[in-house]
């Protein structure tokens, strides 16, 4: 029972990091600062890591059930450690669920989800400006993660339009291929993946031809889902396919699949 108790006390904050899908990705011209200009529909989806807050003396830490070297969540909590002067710290329990190199924004999600739950463990009382320039200055997609609705988003991820969007059924092709999201834009080429036509937008991503033509496993499972479904779409950078299904699964060699919803419900601060 005093070990009960004692748990109880020091866990304060949880939150939620949300994984997301990408409806379009065009890859547009490379930016002054090296971040490339994009114009995207994005909706995060009912997938999660979930991110647990201690109250810890001075010292922050991190224990997860995923070894990820160089983690973004660390990366964070100094951040803000530093920007604010904090003079307590945190130990920090993730689960990690979201697949790692598959497009689905899992870095970005944990690191948004540690500004918000750490906000509110250390009382900073963070302004909506503070929070999103926090957020950008740790990755592109770490803005859209921050507030987790469906958004139209454009410039290096710094302009977000939301909407609105329905719970409709998805299934994840994951597959055991991962991707690097650096070196994808670093290989990409703007003159061979350029949209033809505004038409064709909706399902388009820049990174999918590229993705195709250099990974022949990739390849595969594409045409083995293409010969199922009549659309099949491309997460991110990758390397994960979604398609929309009320139905099970395929079973397609060299990749796990998981049925889940685009998440329409809104989180607040």
């Amino acid at each position: 029972m005093t070990i009960l108790i004692s748990i109880i006390y020091y866990m304060n904050i949880v939150e939620k990091a949300y994984a997301k899908i990408n409806l379009s990705l065009v890859v547009l011209d490379k930016r002054d600062d090296g971040f490339h200009n994009i114009d995207s529909i994005i909706v995060p989806i009912n997938l999660y890591d979930t991110l647990y807050f201690y109250e810890n003396e001075n010292s922050i830490s991190l224990r997860s059930n995923v070894n990820i070297p160089n983690n973004i969540v660390l990366k964070a909590a100094f951040l803000i450690k530093e920007k604010y002067n904090v003079n307590c710290g945190v130990l920090i329990k993730l689960i990690k669920n979201i697949p790692i190199g598959a497009g689905l924004g899992g870095e970005s999600a944990d690191a948004s989800a540690t500004i918000r739950g750490l906000n509110k463990l250390w009382d900073l009382n963070l302004s909506v400006d503070e929070m999103e320039s926090i957020a950008l200055s740790l990755g592109s997609d770490t803005l859209f993660c921050l507030y987790n609705r469906p958004s139209i988003v454009r410039g290096r991820g710094d302009i977000l339009i939301p909407f609105d969007y329905p719970e409709e059924n998805i299934i994840l092709y994951v597959p055991k291929l991962k991707l690097n999201t650096k070196n994808m834009f670093l290989s990409f080429d703007e003159d061979t993946n350029r949209l033809n036509s505004p038409d064709e937008k909706l399902g388009f991503n820049s990174f999918l031809s590229y993705a195709l033509d250099k990974y022949s496993e990739l390849n595969e499972i594409y045409c083995a889902l293409k010969d199922h479904y009549l659309k099949v779409y491309f997460s991110g950078s990758g390397s994960a396919f979604f398609v929309f299904s009320n139905g099970e699964p395929l079973d397609i060699p060299l990749c796990q699949s998981l049925k889940t919803t685009i998440k329409s419900k809104l989180n607040n601060f």
